[in-house]
């Protein structure tokens, strides 16, 4: 919530788009628990120019024959000072349950923001859903969600974060992780969060420009998930 340094945070916090200096595309891939009805993939494009950052990005959730979501997303974001960005992203959101059910749309508008204290803590903010959108007329609304996060880097090769979310008719929940630097070329990550209880585990490899990424997510109950994802600086 509190990063700015790659382009998925068209989706966490499009703030951080005003902090990028680089164009970037990234792409990722799951399957929630093993299972291909939940397969999970994500395409995000970041490009900057100047203190002005635009993104588009596309993330789809489950199989067109079944069930599936998806969100194309276009932010922006701009750096009004040296330590202060602000940014706004629309959402256009598609449930579909199968070719003879059709499909149902809806539009939303996230709103954020990114404090840098110094150089070694950010602050980040979003209100995901500012508009409260529907999928249908007669349901409830998407829920409004406020987002909280805070990253600080007390060493050169050591990242923590820590996130709060609040849903409104959930659980507070709570995120903290952790990214060690071990060589230029590698990074070690490990996660806890709260509301349900999770671990995470993870690595990435930097060959300069190009990077790839892997994370293990477990469960309790529905078992475990893995995600890679590929980033390219252009």
């Amino acid at each position: 919530m509190a990063l700015s340094d790659e382009a998925s945070v068209i989706n966490s916090n499009p703030s951080g788009l005003g902090f990028l200096d680089e164009m970037q595309i990234q792409t990722s891939w799951s399957q929630l628990y093993g299972l291909k009805e939940l397969s999970s993939g994500d395409f995000y494009f970041a490009y900057s120019a100047g203190r002005l950052g635009l993104g588009l990005g596309y993330n789809t959730f489950g199989k067109s024959d079944y069930y599936q979501e998806s969100v194309t997303t276009v932010a922006f974001g701009y750096e009004v000072f040296v330590f202060f960005s602000t940014g706004l992203s629309f959402k256009y959101m598609k449930v579909s349950f199968s070719p003879s059910y059709g499909s149902h749309t809806t539009s939303g508008i996230d709103l954020g923001a990114i404090f840098r204290l110094n150089e070694k803590v950010q602050f980040g903010t979003k209100i995901e859903n500012l508009n409260k959108p529907k999928i249908f007329d007669s349901s409830d609304d998407i829920s409004r969600l406020l987002k909280i996060g805070l990253a600080t880097y007390p060493f050169d090769n050591l990242t923590l974060t820590f996130d709060y979310e609040d849903e409104p008719g959930y659980d507070e929940k709570i995120h903290f992780g952790q990214e060690l630097k071990v060589f230029p070329q590698l990074d070690l990550r490990f996660g806890i969060q709260t509301a349900p209880p999770r671990y995470s585990l993870g690595t990435g490899f930097d060959f300069n420009k190009f990077k790839i990424d892997y994370a293990y997510l477990s469960h309790s109950v529905l078992g475990a998930t893995h995600k890679v994802s590929f980033s390219l600086d252009l």
